[in-house]
């Protein structure tokens, strides 16, 4: 009995290892995601997320507001359902929340529109707020960070320029896994 019980419990938790921990190449999880972009841009105490709940995580939010909560960071999530909403959830983030920092959390086809990505990036620059993108694709078009994983280690992949425009430091511990997509 007492051995059953023991295979149980190791099988729990071998698949609870595999199912919840992160894959080890991609996307980092959304505490790495916030704790990195706190540590990137320390004056942010209000972040923005643009996101498609169609393209996203159904639970996505409520991972969100747990992992917020203890870094001290408000979040405001403006969910985007058509390219026509894009401008206005970037001006409601903005200017309505005065938010310091931008996350694009899902890469989809409203997203990722190449009128969307050329329309945040321009935008955010002139506004001085970073943007962290949802693919290290999006860094050579002008957006300021992509948070990733390569060889199980988060790496941050960073447009130099617009991070100088944007007044964005990287952290010393960060600056062995940096690669500089944009130099120009």
């Amino acid at each position: 009995m007492l051995r059953t019980r023991m295979w149980v419990n190791l099988t729990l938790f071998i698949l609870t290892l595999f199912l919840l921990t992160p894959n080890l190449h991609g996307q980092v999880t959304v505490r790495q995601q916030l704790f990195v972009m706190k540590e990137v841009v320390p004056s942010a105490q209000k972040v923005g997320i643009l996101w498609n709940k169609v393209a996203g995580e159904s639970n996505f939010i409520e991972k969100l507001k747990r992992a917020a909560a203890p870094m001290g960071v408000e979040v405001y999530v403006v969910e985007v359902t058509s390219l026509k909403e894009v401008s206005k959830g970037f001006k409601d983030l903005v200017d309505g929340y005065g938010v310091q920092a931008i996350w694009v959390a899902t890469s989809d086809d409203i997203l990722n529109n190449s009128s969307s990505r050329k329309y945040l990036i321009k935008n955010s620059t002139l506004k001085q707020i970073p943007l962290f993108s949802p693919a290290s694709e999006w860094i050579a078009d002008g957006a300021c960070v992509y948070v990733g994983k390569a060889d199980g280690k988060i790496k941050l992949w960073v447009n130099e320029k617009t991070a100088k425009v944007v007044q964005m430091q990287i952290p010393e511990k960060y600056k062995a896994s940096v690669e500089l997509l944009a130099k120009n």
